[in-house]
């Protein structure tokens, strides 16, 4: 046995010599300055102990088949969460403590015999780790095509400082947001967790209205809303009393009984001019379905009238039916997940293709793009988008109705 296990160790030893390198780049990459509190011999010279102690805990746990396993213990995803996990968990001991006592502690036997035993136990824990069952992968064309997009809208708002932005600053913010978001639904859609995701893009919505409003108004409805955000401390008396007389001259000019909660929300609306007329004439209000949503899908770019609401019912039944996985009732906890799955996946594709395409026009017009090429790249992910798109509908048996912008 110990042959074997000596064995495994070196394999173990020449498959992570070149894959610590990349493993240790990609932690770097995501923690900057903390990396200077985990030394790097420190992790590498952990590995081996961790192998042992991961082996010991494969055994005590029935698998002892997969501990003389040697393809399996050379798996490259195995070495590198092996890696990850010792630097995390040295982190999470280490972070707090001096330089010196941290220095002292990497020398404690004991301290290294806990880690070992924590980090093996903590891998053993992913293999025995109960999936979800999933009906895509993140590897599939229709999370690859929408991800693909978020990444680019990401890259060109990180790559863009404040002085650049100017006044659309705000909107490129929304932006890197609903990337981001959507970016976790389909991290959530890959792992079978489709009511997580559902529940989730009903956010990304709200985003993808507010953003269709600023796109159709410019600053009329972009100053608003930034404004808009000192109502958000509603914790502060000041803003409290603000807010309290305001909604006093909303109650009496048009005589609708409007909640603090609602003005905080959907109250910046109140200063764009065409939502205000539409207020006054008793068509918009304080609220997302008959307010936010309904204004944005009326003063949408796209298409004629007719179409924009064909795609304002859909959106409008996803969205009450993504409602019924957000609270918790017992009916909602019934439903299978699978049953979020279709919806979900079809109505991220409705936000996204209007957002890919609105994102462009911004980039294009502030000369975002870093040059001719990426911008012939993000007009190429764009066709991509809706070729997926479609066959994603044909694939799930989902008709087209109307406009999907």
């Amino acid at each position: 046995m110990q042959k074997k296990f000596a064995g495994m160790d070196k394999l173990a030893r020449e498959f992570t010599s070149h894959e610590f390198e990349r493993v240790w780049r990609k932690l770097s990459h995501n923690h900057g300055k903390d990396m200077s509190l985990v030394k790097q011999n420190f992790v590498r010279n952990m590995i081996e102990p961790v192998n042992r102690a991961f082996n010991r805990h494969l055994i005590e746990n029935g698998m002892t088949d997969l501990a003389f396993n040697n393809d399996f213990i050379m798996s490259k995803a195995s070495i590198e969460a092996e890696i990850e996990a010792i630097f995390y968990y040295h982190l999470f001991y280490t972070r707090r403590l001096s330089e010196y006592d941290r220095a002292k502690l990497t020398k404690d036997e004991k301290y290294k015999q806990k880690l070992a035993y924590e980090v093996g136990m903590t891998i053993v824990s992913r293999i025995n780790d109960i999936k979800h069952k999933s009906e895509t992968s993140e590897l599939s064309p229709e999370i690859v095509a929408c991800r693909e997009i978020c990444d680019a809208i990401l890259y060109i708002v990180a790559s863009k400082s404040k002085k650049d932005v100017k006044s659309v600053a705000g909107v490129l913010e929304i932006y890197a947001s609903i990337a981001s978001t959507a970016k976790s639904i389909l991290a959530l859609l890959s792992k079978g967790m489709n009511r997580e995701a559902f529940v989730l893009w009903r956010n990304l919505h709200e985003q993808e209205c507010i953003i269709r409003i600023m796109t159709r108004f410019g600053d009329d409805a972009i100053l608003p809303y930034m404004n808009h955000s000192f109502f958000a401390d509603a914790e502060n008396l000041q803003v409290q009393s603000e807010i309290d007389r305001i909604m006093s001259n909303i109650k009496e000019d048009f005589k609708k009984g409007v909640g603090r909660r609602d003005f905080i929300n959907y109250g910046w609306l109140i200063n764009v001019p065409e939502f205000d007329k539409g207020y006054d004439e008793g068509k918009y209000k304080f609220s997302f379905t008959n307010g936010l949503q309904q204004f944005a899908y009326d003063m949408s770019y796209f298409s004629s009238e007719e179409q924009r609401g064909k795609t304002l019912k859909r959106s409008r039944d996803f969205y009450s039916y993504a409602s019924k996985f957000t609270h918790p009732t017992f009916h909602a906890t019934r439903l299978a997940k699978e049953d979020a799955f279709r919806p979900c996946i079809v109505c991220l594709y409705l936000s996204i293709a209007p957002i890919a395409f609105l994102f462009g026009k911004l980039a294009e017009a502030n000369k975002f793009f870093p040059d001719e090429k990426f911008e012939s790249y993000y007009e190429q992910m764009i066709v991509r988008l809706e070729e997926v798109n479609k066959i994603l509908h044909e694939n799930l048996g989902v008709k087209t109705e109307g406009d999907t912008n």
